[in-house]
């Protein structure tokens, strides 16, 4: 009996000290949800892929059975040469591998260790760099003299002689059409349609030509990335016979900042807007062919990858645009004809013969959608999170800045190592009815389309040379040397810089609900701009470390995070300091220190971190507290934290009496309490001082309730 007393005694204060170590842990542990490999246990690479890639940049993503460091190994050749770590342990790795040689195939694999050393490397694998945009990539002249063919006028009247000792390919006659199979010279077949006549040496005339009909052998190129290999065939139906003057094609790697700029105002009379141009195709010396184009107009089929397609919205969302040398500018009636392997094939009739065509992916913006798509095929999008489509070619054109062919639609590379419930808001950048084309000094000049952009769901207004553009999501400003001009409905101007802000990005955190918004001047935005914030639930053991050490070199000791932010861009450079807008609960700022505690903390790239300037301003109408903090250094991993005694150069507005006091910026939501931050050696100390107590408290019970009735029973004795 007393032995088991004894005995559950020992178990009791086993578990008071184990469950005070639950008691006093602190926010952050636990909240992980991964596995820590140790002893035997092999680590494992899997799901290892390449993906956002352009011409200069490429992301490798690959998870492992632990939580382990990343580092991927890069390089032209399997010596691989470059290395790009993090040493975070996770076990979802995210690397981005930036400043790469455009067209370029790279060799690469990835390794990951844990803390217990334990390796694994993953075997070669290998990825190809896109062109960068407006490069031509594949010529080919196309002449229009063949051996063996000749071609006279008598009274008015073509007549084709075809002489079979001297003749490039085969013939074939059929009723009043003769067909010449492989003639050469970048065609596949000649049809000469006639009064036929053949003679015993199978020498053919055709006189009274009413039709010629020339198809091109296909044009192929492999453009690299989602793009993946392409190809380009025409025919051509002419009144009569041409010779002399070649066709000139150019396969070129996305569009030009002219052609970007036509194929979107060519879009944009149809009621729609470029989300991307895949590539162009590009006709020279077309004089001679379009002057004797027959009535149906010049018959095209181009292929582009499948997955190109998919990632754009689908077959519904493709169509072929023609920019011509007479100012034609228009959206061609574009069928899907069929697949063959991974390519889709789309055919177009231009009744205004060749010119310069471009092969893109278009949203409607309301209204008449033009040219229309018809044929099999998807019609849904590429799905992903976000306001708003992809950007259009404005930016491209407007900052001169390259445009890239769009990865799948996927969130850029996260800077800090979430691992539960991570909240992400991505605002795709592009306005409707937005245009700019360069003047002859090479400056960048404004077109917008007002009541394009308007039906897009963007609210504009002008004061003096400042056009403020909201959209749902983020506001775009663009500001002119001179006031504006304002005709029919189009805003013009010559640019002379350009900002965006985000509308505020939501989220449920352990400091409540919180919301983060940004802005920043920019340079230019190529087309695909995204801007993307990632807000996890839980504080990041690494992240609370970094501001610690941030605190204390500012003279400053932390004591108190309220959550994280990392913020993310793609094809976005920004023109001067970044700022960042947090907000959080009164009652988790008044439980760490009040206002003047409060400060925005930076993490960077590289680990290192620092203290902001940060703003008190104000309220918002749900009587959270705004702060705003400056980042020099531009977007990164952010941390709303107090800190005690903290030397840095923090503004603040008085402390409120009442929330409702101060003023109220809009868009703001609610937050509730936070959780308190413990540092390490307390909680050591803490967990140690339970288990002492505990144990004592043991044996003074044993000791009072069992020992003595002992004693008693043996005086009996």
């Amino acid at each position: 009996m007393n032995q088991n007393h004894f005995s559950g005694l020992i178990v009791l204060g086993f578990f008071l000290c184990l469950t005070s170590g639950f008691l006093i842990a602190p926010s952050y542990a636990g909240t992980g949800g991964t596995m820590t490999l140790s002893g035997d246990i092999a680590l494992i690479t899997y799901n290892i892929s390449a993906t956002g890639i352009d011409d200069k940049n490429a992301t490798i993503t690959w998870k492992t059975n632990g939580n382990a460091n990343s580092t991927v190994e890069y390089g032209t050749t399997t010596d691989y040469g470059s290395t790009s770590s993090d040493a975070v342990m996770k076990s979802s790795h995210m690397i981005g591998l930036y400043s790469l040689s455009s067209h370029t195939t790279y060799h690469y694999r990835v390794r990951s260790t844990t803390i217990d050393s334990i390796s694994a490397t993953s075997g070669d694998a290998t990825f190809t760099t896109l062109y960068s945009t407006g490069t031509p990539v594949a010529t080919q002249s196309q002449g229009t003299t063949f051996s063996g063919v000749t071609a006279t006028t008598t009274n008015g009247a073509q007549q084709v002689n075809l002489t079979h000792s001297t003749l490039t390919g085969t013939t074939s006659v059929s009723g009043n059409t003769v067909t010449v199979s492989n003639p050469g010279n970048g065609w596949s077949s000649l049809k000469y349609t006639g009064t036929v006549q053949q003679d015993a040496g199978l020498n053919i005339s055709i006189s009274n030509v009413q039709r010629v009909v020339m198809e091109s052998t296909p044009v192929t190129t492999d453009l690299g990335g989602s793009v993946g290999a392409v190809s380009t065939k025409i025919s051509v139906p002419l009144t009569q016979p041409v010779t002399g003057t070649p066709l000139q094609q150019n396969i070129i790697a996305g569009a030009t900042s002219s052609a970007t700029s036509a194929f979107q105002l060519a879009a944009t009379s149809s009621s729609l807007d470029i989300k991307s141009v895949a590539y162009t195709v590009e006709f020279t010396n077309t004089d001679s062919v379009n002057a004797n184009l027959g009535g149906d107009g010049v018959t095209l089929n181009l292929g582009i990858d499948h997955a190109w397609v998919d990632a754009n919205g689908g077959r519904g969302a493709i169509k072929i645009l023609r920019s011509g040398e007479d100012g034609r500018k228009e959206v061609l009636t574009t069928h899907y004809t069929t697949s063959s392997g991974s390519t889709d094939y789309f055919e177009a009739v231009s009744p205004h013969g060749l010119s310069v065509f471009g092969i893109a992916a278009v949203a409607s913006t309301g209204g008449n959608n033009g040219g229309g798509n018809s044929g099999g095929g998807d019609t849904g999008g590429g799905g992903g999170s976000g306001d708003g489509g992809q950007a259009g070619g404005f930016f491209s054109a407007l900052f001169g800045a390259p445009a890239a062919p769009p990865a799948a639609p996927a969130l850029p590379p996260q800077r800090a190592p979430y691992e539960k419930n991570v909240t992400v808001t991505t605002r795709s950048l592009s306005v409707a009815g937005l245009m700019a084309t360069r003047d002859t000094a090479g400056l960048p000049t404004l077109h917008l389309a007002t009541r394009l952009a308007e039906q897009s769901g963007a609210n504009i207004s002008v004061q003096g040379n400042v056009i403020t553009i909201n959209q749902p999501g983020f506001a775009l400003t663009l500001e002119t040397r001179d006031i504006p001009h304002m005709e029919n409905d189009v805003i013009s101007g010559t640019i002379s810089g350009a900002g965006v802000s985000t509308a505020p990005a939501f989220a449920q955190t352990d400091a409540g609900n919180v919301s983060v918004a940004v802005s920043t001047p920019i340079t230019g935005i190529p087309e695909n701009a995204v801007i993307s914030i990632a807000i996890p639930q839980a504080i990041n053991r690494d992240i609370v470390d970094a501001f610690r050490s941030a605190a204390e070199s500012a003279s400053g000791e932390l004591t108190g995070i309220a959550y994280s932010a990392s913020v993310d861009t793609i094809n976005l450079t920004a023109a001067g300091p970044a700022t960042v807008t947090m907000t959080i609960s009164p009652e988790w700022v008044h439980a760490y220190g009040g206002i003047s505690a409060i400060t925005i903390a930076r993490l960077d790239d590289d680990g290192t971190a620092e203290l902001l300037v940060t703003n008190y301003s104000g309220t918002d109408p749900a009587e959270n507290l705004v702060f705003v903090g400056s980042s020099p250094k531009g977007f990164s991993t952010f941390g709303l934290v107090s800190v005690k005694h903290q030397n840095i150069p923090v503004q603040t507005s008085p402390e409120p009496a009442s929330p409702a006091s101060s003023s109220t910026p809009a868009g703001m939501d609610n937050v509730t309490t936070g959780i308190p931050f413990v540092g390490d050696p307390l909680l050591l100390i803490m967990g140690l001082v339970v288990c002492v107590v505990a144990g004592l408290l043991g044996v003074v019970i044993y000791w009072i309730r069992f020992r003595k009735p002992a004693k008693k029973d043996s005086k009996k004795g």
